[in-house]
């Protein structure tokens, strides 16, 4: 019984805390500060999702996409998180479309480095779709050549060599 009880403590106190971050952000006026609320709602969305609260994670982290006054900095860590988010709960097709919005980043950042090689990962290991994962395996290797995922992705480049010809025969 005592477990119960902490775990509904546990709870409520989430909710109170996350219903006065909330209020917060909307009794706050003014843009000149709009970017630290959008910091501050990422970390309270972070911290849902360890928590398990998939959807409400979820809901700020689209929030804070849908922002006019984004930064480019909190976009790129949204995006991924958002992404990851989706390939955490299996919806791999949708995590593969956010992944593949940060494509269009500098290559010198991680998080598009990172969303290249999950993009390839995703279609071998979870969707099966061979040669879309050897083509996105592929990039990588041509951009990130001294990558230490290389090896990695060397791996996997095997591995559907060998499901290829097993198929083939």
């Amino acid at each position: 019984m005592t477990n119960i009880l902490k775990f509904k403590r546990n709870t409520i106190a989430r909710v109170i805390l996350s219903t006065l971050t909330i209020s917060i952000f909307l009794s706050c006026g003014g843009d000149s500060d709009i970017n630290s609320k959008l910091r501050e709602k990422y970390e309270l969305a972070t911290t849902l999702k360890d928590d398990k609260q998939i959807k409400d994670a979820n809901k700020l982290l689209h929030e804070i996409i849908e922002s006019k006054e984004l930064s480019d900095d909190l976009k790129v860590e949204t995006l991924f998180a958002i992404a990851q988010l989706y390939y955490d709960t299996k919806n791999y097709s949708i995590s593969i479309d956010y992944f593949k919005k940060l494509l269009p980043e500098e290559k010198e950042e991680q998080r598009r480095k990172k969303s290249l090689f999950m993009i390839a990962y995703i279609y071998n290991n979870h969707l099966d779709m061979y040669t879309d994962a050897i083509n996105y395996y592929k990039q990588f290797l041509k951009e990130y050549s001294n990558d230490e995922l290389v090896p990695s992705v060397k791996y996997e480049l095997e591995q559907i060599n060998t499901i290829i010809e097993r198929i083939k025969n």
